[in-house]
């Protein structure tokens, strides 16, 4: 069992060597093709082989990735793969980006708690002067607390040391009142045990009321200079807290993992999502999965990184299910801009790819207004059109902008970008001297396609003006105009029907 909790050290290495075997005989079995459909139809092995993806991390996970990429080279084995509970998601995992985790120095801590906790023995020390015993025993009860970091720990030793509960935050002055009666009585109490009830109580009792007038005056000051500084105290404290609760986030490189095994599963993963996408069905169910799309955005923000190249391409082939398009756009709003950010990439394949991907999704009719409305959109297509470094790159520019210009939404869109019309005019002269390619083509159909949208908007009060009968119209009344039965079609990459 991967999730066991095991305690000896002995027998959990030999539960280690155990399952690296069995892994590796797996790995030497899907080799063979005629053993892909035995391994797949044998009920527990690939919910056993999960288990080792989601709990393992070491040579185990890698072998069984291994395995499925083996398993899902073969076009019988794929829908087993994708069928599988559970076992699309662990291979997600595999592939996610670390999430940052926040990192907390205990400096900080040391010093909000030396600072404060100094500061407030020394204020403690001018509360005893004029309150009484029990209030020191308190204190020493609250100092051991201050020691947790607590924050409240402050406020709440610091009321103690006052002399008075929870009513001492009131203004209305009943908790002098009730300083006056405790600090009277005590001093009455003090006195008579000092005099060992003799007959002259009563006059040491009217030098006790005549020094505790005084020193409830003492404790009225005391009073207000610790209401004065504890919320000195409440507002340096709350200071220092913000201060410890803004911790350092530390984001951590994804190709820069210690663990070399995790580094041969996430290559053997790629392959194997890029063998599964190939057939239309699987890519339907895996553009449903909600935590592989998350990851493959993730990892396709990683420019620097090898893999982000691999994220694209899959992404793109899953553009390539007619009903993905909608479903990707519409749900998942870090797509686009993750697509438009790659058409940049230094990688070749990466731009290639998200050039397709953009294509394809531009097929869809209610895709349109959402991709020409993304930032920087038209304008990253523009500037692939004109510092493409390979045809293909500028064959799908030109296509996206063709099949976006069919929005009348997106009309404005191509207007406000700098050189987008002037960059399409220049493809549609073609290369001088040769025939005209399909680049210059598809830069025709796009100029005509923007001006037919300029021509219906500019004519489209005259033809009110001719349905009432006020404009004489050469056609029959109720005729469409020819000049606005133009019908643009759509250029896809790869997509199945």
């Amino acid at each position: 069992d991967v999730d066991a909790d095991i305690y000896d050290i002995f027998a959990k290495s030999a539960n280690t060597e155990g399952r690296n075997r069995i892994v590796a005989t797996l790995l030497n079995l899907s080799v063979n093709k005629k053993n892909r459909m035995l391994i797949c139809n044998s009920p527990g092995v690939l919910q056993a082989m999960k288990k080792v993806i989601l709990y393992d991390e070491g040579e185990s996970r890698q072998g069984c990735c291994t395995v499925l990429m083996y398993l899902s080279k073969t076009p019988e084995t794929r829908p087993f793969i994708v069928a599988s509970p559970g076992l699309v998601e662990a291979l997600s995992r595999v592939i996610e980006v670390p999430k940052p985790f926040p990192v907390v120095t205990d400096k900080k801590k040391k010093v909000y708690r030396n600072r404060y906790l100094k500061k407030f023995r020394a204020g403690s020390s001018s509360f005893d002067t004029g309150t009484v015993d029990s209030g020191d025993e308190e204190g020493s009860e609250t100092d051991g607390e201050e020691e947790d970091g607590d924050t409240r720990s402050f406020v709440s030793t610091e009321s103690s040391h006052s002399g008075s509960s929870n009513d001492s935050d009131n203004s209305d002055g009943h908790s002098v009142e009730e300083e006056d009666d405790c600090t009277f009585h005590t001093e009455a109490t003090r006195t008579t045990n000092s005099t060992h009830q003799t007959k002259s109580t009563r006059g040491t009792l009217s030098i006790g009321t005549k020094s505790t007038t005084a020193k409830s005056a003492k404790t009225k000051s005391t009073i207000k200079s610790g209401k004065s500084m504890k919320s000195d105290i409440r507002s340096k404290a709350s200071s220092v807290k913000k201060e410890v609760n803004e911790n350092k986030v530390v984001e951590v490189e994804y190709d820069a993992d210690p663990n070399r095994f995790l580094h041969g599963a996430r290559l053997s993963t790629f392959a194997c999502f890029l063998c599964l996408v190939k057939h239309k069905d699987n890519a339907f169910n895996l553009a449903r999965c909600d935590f592989l799309i998350q990851a493959l955005v993730e990892v396709s923000n990683k420019h620097t990184s090898p893999s982000h190249a691999r994220a694209i391409s899959l992404l793109a082939h899953l553009t390539r299910h007619p009903k993905n398009c909608h479903h990707l756009v519409f749900k998942y709003k870090t797509l686009l801009p993750a697509l438009r950010n790659a058409t940049g990439s230094f990688d070749g394949e990466a731009r290639k790819y998200s050039l397709y991907a953009l294509q394809n999704l531009s097929i869809d009719k209610s895709c349109r207004t959402p991709i020409g409305h993304t930032a920087k959109m038209i304008w990253s297509l523009t500037d692939r059109c004109k510092c493409a470094e390979t045809e293909e790159e500028v064959v799908a520019a030109i296509a996206t902008l063709q099949n976006l210009s069919d929005e009348p939404a997106n009309l404005i869109q191509f207007t406000i970008v700098k050189d987008c019309v002037s960059t399409i005019i220049t493809l549609s002269r073609g290369k001088p001297g040769e025939p005209m390619d399909l680049t210059a083509f598809m830069a025709k159909n796009t100029i005509v396609t923007l001006s037919h949208w300029f021509r219906k908007i500019a004519t489209c009060g005259s033809e009110r003006i001719g349905a009432k009968g006020n404009m004489k119209r050469i056609a029959k009344p109720g005729a469409p105009l020819e000049l606005h039965g133009a019908v643009l079609q759509p250029t896809q990459y790869n997509q199945w029907a």
